[in-house]
């Protein structure tokens, strides 16, 4: 397939750092974004080569994609500390906690952007290997396929319209994939329906009304399970870094951040945990907080799933995670939530899914509410959710 790079404009790069995922799911990743119009992608696994977490096809594919110069791997190892402890302005003061998932990502979009100026790129986009950049804010499937088909650089006609009305930094509005089944085998395939960001829900009595039901699931009243304050690229000028454009972009004095939010086209897609377990994926909810060992207490204080059996961890999230088909109904009806056919149309053409196991898992969604399920379990103790405000920040979302 065409990637719409190889049109003129803007040259446009992602970072992501990783580990645990699906080479499925991570060819989907790369590929989306390569054929959208980003020139570059920067991938960091969070592990040693040849450690347990090393997926061989899932190197094997990166291998394929750097050969032809677009995307570009790198392991968790002495190699690359060395490399940061030389370039990156941020080694001094996350040197001493380098245990922590978000230092380790911190350092590497620092020094993806190092890399990314040399290598010319014009900005840059810190990305999750769970989100997706979209470039429209709402979605017309028709339309978004024609322009996809076409070829052209959606990436480079978005970023070089910022840069012509003086744009230097955006933050783009993050909306959440909603699990509608206990299994998700591939999330990008099979997630369509999104919780809308709580800033543009409509103002009305019916919009609140379902938003409440969404916020009585847990007890700290929270709408999304991940973060809400969006993602965002950075235009690549001297003295940019991750912590300045992530967290005080104000610091750098070659571009001031507006007063107020910009409001433009494009947001990002967020697939957090879709699916109790993923057959074929490690990165499966379950296994996702075991695989991260006996973490701190600002990741649900090490409660949800280590205290619990696999039984009550699968009831807990059918009970959070997953709507009734009334509340879907109603939120798709009221504008808090809303489908999104576009990805999962542009993955058939990746994957080819079988007929007969598209059939079956039609079957499968339409014959069972999976929140009906808790009605013949037993009642698990109540688990304290407020620690989701605080895993916000993990990288593994």
């Amino acid at each position: 397939m065409e990637s719409s790079a190889d049109q003129a404009g803007s040259k446009c790069a992602v970072v992501t750092t990783v580990r645990g995922v699906d080479a499925k799911e991570l060819r989907f990743f790369l590929t989306w974004h390569l054929h959208l119009g980003f020139e570059f992608i920067w991938v960091f696994f969070d592990f040693s080569e040849g450690a347990q977490g090393a997926d061989e096809e899932t190197v094997r594919m990166i291998d394929e994609l750097e050969f032809r110069g677009r995307v570009f791997k790198s392991f968790s190892n002495d190699e690359l500390r060395e490399e940061q402890r030389r370039i990156c302005r941020s080694w001094e003061r996350l040197q001493a906690c380098l245990d922590e998932v978000p230092a380790r990502q911190e350092l590497n979009a620092d020094l993806a952007i190092t890399r990314a100026m040399q290598a010319g790129a014009r900005w840059i986009l810190h990305l999750d290997s769970d989100e997706l950049w979209f470039p429209y804010s709402s979605e017309d499937a028709d339309v978004f396929s024609q322009r996809m088909a076409s070829s052209s650089n959606l990436v480079s006609q978005h970023f070089d319209g910022l840069e012509r009305q003086g744009i230097g930094h955006i933050t783009y509005q993050n909306v959440e994939a909603v699990p509608e089944n206990l299994s998700v085998t591939n999330a990008f395939a099979e997630a369509t329906l999104f919780k809308c960001h709580f800033t543009s829900l409509p103002l009305t009595h019916d919009a609140m009304v379902t938003l409440k039901e969404w916020t009585s699931k847990n007890k700290n009243g929270q709408f999304f399970v991940g973060y809400d304050n969006g993602k965002s690229a950075v235009r690549l000028l001297k003295g940019v870094t991750y912590s300045n454009y992530i967290v005080d972009v104000r610091s750098n004095r070659n571009f001031s951040r507006p007063p107020e939010p910009l409001m433009v086209d494009g947001c990002i897609l967020h697939y957090i945990s879709c699916g109790f377990q993923r057959l074929s994926c490690r990165n499966e909810w379950y296994k996702k907080y075991q695989s991260l060992g006996p973490f701190k207490d600002s990741w649900f204080n090490g409660k949800v799933v280590s205290q619990q059996t696999q039984d009550e961890a699968r009831a807990w999230y059918a009970r959070q995670m997953i709507p009734s088909k009334s509340l879907v109904q109603k939120s798709i009806q009221h504008g808090v939530c809303k489908r999104i056919l576009s990805v999962r149309n542009y993955s058939q053409t990746l994957f080819q899914v079988p007929p007969e196991e598209e059939n079956s898992l039609a079957e499968e969604n339409s014959n069972s509410d999976p929140t009906q399920e808790l009605n013949n379990q037993n009642e698990c103790s109540e688990t304290n959710t407020a620690t989701h405000d605080n895993a916000r920040s993990s990288g593994f979302q």
